[in-house]
């Protein structure tokens, strides 16, 4: 957009497509770009139009058969329902299944903590109601802040921002990997210093990256351990769910009944493993 150079268009468009090809929720920076550029460019798209019609009529025929031929493929079309698909069938149900359970996988990344590993401190209800206002909040807080200082984050980053957001909580599965790619882009928002920053928030905001780096910490300790201690890993990954495999995987306690076992996993394990 600042340079005018072609090979900065053609790299973009080739990692754009990276980006689609590698997942499909990849569209929404797709459509970040296109959105953006159309709003940056607006009152010179519009003049020029109005000096090119015949130019203009050529390009508005383009976008559209490319449009009428995503929507004649199978594939997009799947992928379209699972975009709009919960919205459109059933909107009471969007909004008490569909928000609530993304607002607590948005929280999620927030806390740093899954709420599957909550259960040993509050109850799920308990849990889920925290988890809730917790995503609440922090879309709130990046709301404001993306209001607040809109002149100085670039359009692209805000349209994709919002794109992306609508786009997962219309996405009928709820993981919070989803959103991880927002991650950099909400830490480079949220971390921003204020200019009348009050010692009282200075303290909280400190406090809360103390948490966040210490969570961290200890999630990659217990995680290595895991990966180095094999009797450690048999006892404590999924709850000891499957012990059995993995001692018969690692030849801890071979296991002389097959039908105790789950085939699946024990194949997944010597092949993987």
């Amino acid at each position: 957009m600042k340079q005018r150079k072609a090979g900065f268009l053609i790299l973009t468009v080739m990692l754009c497509l990276v980006c689609f090809i590698t997942r499909t929720a990849g569209i929404g920076l797709v459509l970040a770009l296109i959105v953006s550029f159309l709003i940056s460019s607006r009152k010179k798209l519009m003049a020029w139009s109005r000096q090119q019609p015949f130019y203009a009529v050529l390009v508005i025929i383009i976008a559209c058969s490319l449009l009428g031929f995503l929507v004649t493929r199978p594939k997009f079309i799947i992928y379209l329902s699972y975009f709009l698909g919960p919205l459109l069938r059933d909107p009471a149900t969007f909004f008490s299944q569909n928000v609530r359970l993304h607002l607590v996988d948005w929280a999620e990344l927030f806390i740093n903590i899954p709420i599957s590993k909550t259960g040993f401190l509050v109850s799920p209800v308990v849990a889920e109601i925290f988890y809730i206002l917790t995503g609440l909040f922090f879309l709130g807080l990046l709301t404001v802040r993306l209001i607040r200082n809109h002149r100085m984050i670039p359009l692209p980053v805000i349209v994709y921002l919002i794109i992306y957001t609508l786009l997962i909580f219309n996405w009928p599965f709820f993981e919070a990997r989803f959103w991880f790619p927002l991650v950099p882009l909400l830490a480079a928002i949220l971390v921003q210093q204020g200019k009348e920053s009050k010692p009282l928030y200075q303290k909280a905001r400190m406090s809360y990256l103390l948490y966040y780096v210490a969570t961290g910490i200890f999630v990659l300790g217990y995680y290595s351990r895991m990966s180095f201690d094999r009797p450690y890993l048999v006892k404590k990954h999924d709850a000891g769910k499957w012990q059995a495999e993995y001692e018969d995987h690692f030849g801890i306690k071979r296991v002389s009944d097959s039908s105790a076992v789950n085939k699946k996993a024990i194949y997944l394990l010597n092949k993987y493993d």
